[in-house]
């Protein structure tokens, strides 16, 4: 681990008590200095942090309460309270003997309870909270119990900020968990409550908005533990609930908002059953009436809708007092979901007007902004604005209204459905598209009292539209058949419509904003449009002319209903150029907008890729999509953007894989690749996972017989991958990285030439036993291929080492020094060696060892050691290359069977035949004495590499399909398409060096030992093996 720059700081002497003019002294000097005396001011302030500082929090409590007069006093006052929050944080509950002393604790618990509340600075008060807060986290109940029912009286003598703490303190206590804590929880919040409540009760009555929230708040998360008073308190939030609507207009609209919040008890709801039985039926009635009060504010209106979408819930559920609830009131919810809440407001069209791009990102947001009405609900300012059409508020509102309408459904679905085809009448009915036509006729008249009037009719078609699109899965279970109906209507009306909303002399913003809500619409009802081909069509059809259109909002809709329905549209090559150019389009307004467009062009080449004319198109559409790509790189755009190109780009070089210009396109991919992985870009900044991935489809693809077209597309990205390999290594990374070397050493020298390969064998070497389990396969893999295709130069790689920094024992860098490092060899060997690692992972670095020592048993030996290299030999002669789990063969498993992660019988012949080879030639070395040691286990694994057979080194060029997760939907079919590479693997593995005669290469090892120790010795060691074995071999013994 590399060493700090700084080193950490020292703790004090410990006899030294630190006083209050020292902290003082520091604590100005780090609010005022500057340079290095500030520097060693807060190198000092830390070190008394860390402790053990002595006298340090008595000191801190002494500066924090002192009320001299300055900025420079305040500040050293508020950083004394910040330096106090983090010592009770850190030292109050060591697990080291650095604990604050027991008494120091104590004067902070009594000056806390004593004199906090009587600070006047707001910012140094706030910190104080937090002491407070955390010493209610590790004190209480054990010697801090009582600061609730003292601060509670503070309170009743008049402290306004004696309360403040009493609701930081009770905050802290709520979250408890521990049984104990809990239990004592109980017991105090039966004491506190009758107080609170008679405060609360006080607070009301002076229109003390600010106790009122503190107080209405305690009394929540007490009552979460006790129903002492309970009775009390909900008359009081009733009370307070209705002048919170219509009263306090001298109020902050931000003290409005929290008051008309805290009195709705959501959480009881939610958290007391027994609370709906006995206190539910006042504040449900209370509710829906203030939903038509005109103060109420946005949380107001979410926090009531959201406790009558839970009653309704429940009524669903078959609660016989909630079904009665929802019989009265349900009609008045439904209406005041489609009439107030749903439709848009004035503030939502101007933002489209205004900004066309941000309102497309952000128009649809209102579900993420669920109100789970808990501890910190509405303690930010969640919307932008306080007033109820504001774009947040009323996005807000609407989304719990939905969830309202969803609720009311469910109680619809038990009775007659009356909700149901009410709400399809309303927005598909004969009356609602005969008032959409005169809307669209009556646009042409361009009177400001007709756009008036349209513009609050398309607000509030849209609203019915939104409707049916949130519950379609509700309206279909409800109504049987009214998907066939609504496929329909996609088939023929609603298209049309599009068109004649597209062709309207002045396109108001509020038919724009009808147009989009049309779009959403369809991706709500996909299941029933892509149950009707002539939706599709006609869907796919007036996709192409909105793509295009001037307003981003509707542009937008159109492209992610293209990225939903495209793999069902049918042939065709004009979305994905009507997607190509919007996002060309886009890249000077919005980059969020562009890289949608970008992923909706990925998936219009699936759709362009059905027949080989339209595969053609996408292959010339590759270069669209890299010059597009060029120019976002040029432009340092963000690299999710350049992420969502190359995708794109990627998914076009798949969708042209049956067309006669592929080979060209890949070249083309290559060219935009180098861009990508120039040396001069950050590689971060230029989306490398992207690149890496783009680059594997491309060279799967590239034209075989142009040799210098495979060398222009390899040449300079392949400078790259060593810096892609770089520490701290990505998985996805590491495992791109292993197949594109895979591929390079599949094309092999002559084609994307020695430097390229070099790269790839350096680049694998770095990641050999450095990643993890799951990506070392895919590494392995590409070592093994870069053996069978350039060994020399992989050999090199992988034995050669790395110098590191030497370090001083404190962990240092010594200047100047360095020592070597490990190689790949060495570290798959111990990975290998190490009983630990995965079966799996160890045959497959075995299989890579095998290889190398084949090529070059006396570097292999020299790399790895004496040690490493017996125990490896020892494995070898295990099988363990070959899976340690079979250790017999008979005729019908030698060759046709499968190793249980899936490889391949002919694989596993392979890499016998190879661990065979490289055990005869590692064992022959020097004398020849290794060999003859455990000459019947070397026979028997010849033995069985020739009854196996040659085998197949290598099956297939990698497959992108064998990730965890599928990029993009050309993925899909990967495994079962026969790519050029594939018949080059096919050669390469006829052209095997490692291949050769096992039997005459065993025979002409015991000759040439035989020379060394003489044939009596090598005699005597074939005695000792299996008959049979040296029988099919023909090395019988000869008889004495």
């Amino acid at each position: 681990m590399q060493a700090s720059a700084n080193p950490a700081p020292r703790s004090p002497k410990p006899n030294r008590r630190i006083t209050a003019t020292q902290v003082h002294g520091a604590l100005v000097m780090v609010a005022e200095g500057r340079g290095s005396i500030r520097s060693k001011s807060e190198q000092k302030v830390t070190e008394w942090e860390v402790g053990p500082s002595p006298g340090y929090v008595q000191a801190l409590v002494e500066v924090a309460q002192a009320r001299a007069e300055g900025e420079a006093a305040t500040g050293a006052r508020l950083l004394a309270a910040i330096c106090l929050k983090n010592v009770i944080g850190r030292r109050w509950r060591p697990r080291r003997g650095n604990a604050v002393d027991e008494r120091e604790k104590d004067l902070v618990r009594r000056w806390l309870l004593d004199d906090a509340s009587e600070e006047t600075d707001e910012r140094v008060f706030a910190q104080l909270e937090l002491c407070a807060r955390r010493c209610a986290k590790n004190d209480w109940p054990s010697t801090w119990r009582d600061a609730p029912s003292v601060y509670l009286t503070s309170y009743s003598r008049g402290s306004g900020r004696a309360l403040r703490l009493f609701g930081a303190v009770i905050k802290e206590l709520a979250r408890k968990g521990l049984p104990r804590d809990r239990r004592v929880l109980r017991e105090d919040a039966a004491l506190l409550l009758p107080d609170v409540a008679a405060a609360l009760r006080q607070a009301s009555s002076t229109n003390d908005i600010d106790a009122i929230r503190v107080l209405a708040k305690a009394c929540t998360r007490l009552l979460n533990h006790s129903n002492e008073a309970a009775t009390t308190v909900y008359d009081c939030f009733l009370a307070l609930d209705r002048r919170a609507v219509s009263e306090f207009v001298d109020a902050s609209p931000r003290q409005r908002r929290k008051l008309q919040t805290v009195v709705v008890p959501l959480n009881a709801w939610r958290r007391n059953p027994e609370f709906a039985r006995v206190y539910g039926a006042p504040f449900l009635q209370r509710a829906v009436a203030a939903l038509d009060e005109p103060g109420l504010t946005p949380a107001g209106a979410v926090a009531r809708l959201e406790l009558c979408g839970d009653a309704l819930a429940r009524a669903a559920d078959g609660d016989e007092q909630l079904i009665e609830f929802a019989r009265t009131h349900g009609p008045k919810l439904a209406q005041y979901c489609l009439d107030e809440a749903l439709p848009l407001q004035p503030s939502e069209l101007n933002e489209h007007l205004n900004d066309p791009e941000d309102y497309a990102l952000h128009a649809d947001d209102g579900w993420e902004v669920e109100a789970q009405y808990d501890d910190d609900v509405y303690e930010e300012d969640v919307y932008d604005a306080d007033a109820t059409d504001a774009p947040d508020g009323c996005r807000a509102v609407r989304a719990a209204a939905e969830r309202c309408l969803l609720s009311l459904l469910a109680v619809d679905r038990t009775g007659d459905s009356a909700l149901s085809r009410m709400l399809v009448e309303r927005a598909f009915g004969d009356d609602r598209r005969s008032s959409v036509e005169q809307a669209v006729g009556a646009l042409n008249t361009l009177s400001s009292d007709t756009i008036g009037q349209c513009r609050a009719f398309f607000a509030e078609a849209d609203a019915s539209l939104r409707a049916v699109g949130t519950s379609a899965a509700s309206l279909c279970d409800a109504l049987p058949g009214v998907d066939q109906a609504v496929g329909s209507l996609f088939a023929t009306y609603f298209p049309a419509l599009l068109v004649k909303l597209r062709s309207v002399a002045t396109s108001d913003i509020c038919v724009n904003a009808y147009r989009r809500r049309l779009y959403w619409l369809s991706r709500c009802w996909a299941l029933a449009i892509e149950a009707n081909g002539a939706a599709l069509r006609a869907l796919a059809d007036v996709c192409v002319e909105d793509i295009s259109d001037g307003d981003a909002a509707v542009s937008s809709a159109a492209l992610d209903v293209v990225r939903r329905f495209a793999a069902r549209f049918p042939p065709g090559s004009s979305l994905l150029d009507a997607a190509l150019s919007r996002a060309s389009q886009f890249l000077d307004t919005s980059d969020d907008l562009a890289e949608a467009a970008l992923r909706s062009a990925a998936e219009a080449c699936a759709a362009a890729a059905k027949t080989p004319e339209h595969a053609a198109i996408a292959a010339d559409r590759v270069r669209a999509v890299a010059a597009l790509g060029e120019r976002i790189v040029n432009d340092g755009n963000a690299p999710s953007l350049i992420d969502a190109c190359a995708d794109c780009c990627r998914a076009a070089l798949s969708a042209s894989r049956n067309a006669p210009s592929s080979s060209q396109a890949s070249v083309t991919a290559c060219a935009f690749v180098a861009l990508l992985l120039d040396d001069s870009r950050d590689i971060e900044l230029c989306a490398a996972p992207a690149a890496a991935r783009l680059w594997l489809d491309a060279l799967r693809t590239l034209p075989l017989d142009d040799h210098d077209a495979c060398v222009q597309a390899c040449r300079q990205p392949a400078q790259a991958l060593e810096k892609l390999c770089a520490p701290p290594r990505d998985l996805a990374l590491a495992m791109d990285v292993a197949q594109v070397s895979h591929c390079l050493a599949i094309l092999g020298q002559e084609r994307c030439g020695v430097d390229a390969i070099t790269c790839a064998a350096r680049a694998c070497s770095a990641l050999a036993g450095e990643v993890s389990w799951r990506a070392s396969g895919h590494v392995d893999k590409a070592l093994e291929a870069l053996l069978l295709v350039a060994p020399d130069v992989a050999s090199t790689a992988l034995s050669t080492r790395t110098p590191t920094p030497c370090r001083s024992f404190s962990g240092d860098v010594i200047a100047g020094s360095t020592s070597l490092g490990d190689g790949a060899l060495q570290r798959l060997a111990d990975d290998a060696l190490d009983d630990s690692t995965a079966e799996s992972v160890r045959a497959q670095h075995y299989a890579v060892l095998t290889r190398c020592c084949a090529h070059s048993p006396q570097d292999f030996a020299q790399a790895l050691g004496e040690d490493r290299a017996l125990g490896v030999y020892r494995a070898w002669l295990a099988r363990k290359h070959v899976r340690g789990d079979s250790q017999t063969f008979d005729d019908g498993e030698a060759r046709q069977g499968a190793d249980v992660d899936g490889t391949s019988g002919e694989l596993l012949a392979a890499r016998a035949a190879t661990g065979a080879l490289a055990c005869l030639r590692l064992a022959s070395l020097g004398d020849g004495q290794a060999l003859l040691a455990d000459l019947d286990g070397a026979l028997t694994l010849v033995n069985e590499a020739v009854r196996r057979g040659p085998g197949v080194s290598l099956q297939k060029s990698p497959r992108v399909a064998d990730r965890a997760t599928l990029e993009t939907p050309v993925d899909a079919d990967d495994a079962s398409i026969e790519l050029p590479l594939d018949a080059l693997c096919a050669w390469r593995c006829e052209h095997d060096w490692a291949r050769a005669d096992l039997v005459a290469l065993a025979r002409s090892a015991l000759e040439a030992v035989a020379g060394r120790v003489g044939a009596p010795a090598v005699q005597e060691a074939l005695e000792a093996c299996d008959a049979a074995v040296l029988g099919q071999l023909g090395l019988a013994a000869s008889p004495r």
